[in-house]
């Protein structure tokens, strides 16, 4: 979309400036389909009398609304400024932190999702003797515990992450970026939607790959896939190995059994 519509056209701040309420409505969108009506069953709305998919609908016209004007702002200001770097990409920076923001969620809607649902399943067998079947009330500490982990871990590896994905495989720019983190989000929460456990890391590279063959002027730095390819493929039996060893261990202390 940014390279047919945007990027290659000569007046593509006249594109961008007609393109922005439908960036904004696709933005709001995608996300607000999918977890506004989750939102909105949460107890402060009960103090409204509107159906949930009116309260939903009002939410995401004022967000699309709010951004198409603040975005439009934006790109009259830079203009008269006269700024000597991209126009069109200082924007679509303005896009992608948005974009950053729904990805940031659907990694932890599902990701985090799918480390913590052995402790919640361990828990409830522990305190009620029984294997759950259906659905299972999480704890709150289990749900902070989850969210610790995945800061813990952007902490100690997301800025080699961060490289690898945005630079490594092609070099990302906003618009591009803003592309693959709106392909990410929707394909993340789509399948946490419909209860698919799946890797946000996996579905990122992927959309990353996907600009750069659509690309004329870059192209997919493929030793740095088998690299990343190599680690997915190594990280199954190294988890699978060390799990074994942990609860060959303990199987030895008197109190676990």
């Amino acid at each position: 979309m940014s390279r047919y519509w945007l990027s290659e056209r000569k007046d593509n701040l006249q594109q961008l400036k007609e393109w922005i309420p439908w960036l904004s409505s696709a933005l709001i969108g995608i996300f607000g389909i999918i977890v506004l009506p989750t939102i909105v069953q949460l107890p402060v709305f009960n103090y409204f009398t509107l159906p949930e998919q009116t309260i939903s609908l009002g939410i995401g016209i004022t967000a699309v609304t709010g951004i198409t004007l603040y975005a439009w702002n934006r790109l009259e200001t830079y203009q008269q400024q006269q700024l000597k770097t991209s126009i069109l990409e200082k924007i679509m920076g303005k896009f992608q932190v948005m974009s950053a923001c729904f990805v940031a969620f659907a990694h932890g809607s599902n990701d985090v999702g799918n480390a913590i649902a052995p402790l919640a399943a361990i828990v409830y067998i522990m305190n009620t003797n029984a294997v759950p079947v259906k659905e299972l009330d999480i704890p709150l500490w289990i749900l902070i515990l989850g969210g610790l982990g995945i800061v813990a871990g952007l902490a100690v590896q997301g800025k080699q992450v961060i490289a690898t994905v945005g630079e490594n495989i092609i070099t990302l720019v906003p618009s591009t970026g803003f592309c693959a983190e709106i392909a990410t989000a929707t394909t993340i929460l789509l399948a946490s939607k419909i209860g698919l456990p799946v890797s946000t890391s996996h579905a990122l590279v992927g959309s990353v790959i996907g600009i750069g063959l659509m690309s004329a002027n870059q192209k997919v730095r493929w030793s740095t896939i088998k690299s990343v390819v190599l680690a997915w493929v190594i990280t199954l039996p190294v988890a699978a190995i060390l799990g074994a060893t942990i609860f060959s261990l303990l199987v030895l202390l008197p109190w676990f059994n």
